[in-house]
């Protein structure tokens, strides 16, 4: 299956969700550090989800699943 990691400017719940329902592997904002995109490439190759803090703080907080 295909390995879909979304780097987006947008951190708004709509977009979010949006993404969450394509069955997405990891979502990360463009104003993160270098080393959160890369955490993010190695975790999503390696068959694992991965979000940033932000976007996994909207998720808990809506209670929205993540695959």
């Amino acid at each position: 299956p295909s390995k879909i990691l979304i780097l987006s400017a947008y951190d708004t719940e709509y977009y979010i969700r949006e993404m969450l329902k394509e069955n997405i592997s990891g979502y990360i904002l463009k104003d993160e550090g270098p080393e959160i995109l890369i955490s993010a490439i190695f975790k999503v190759a390696n068959n694992e989800k991965f979000f940033s803090k932000t976007v996994m703080d909207k998720i808990i907080k809506n209670q929205w699943q993540c695959g």
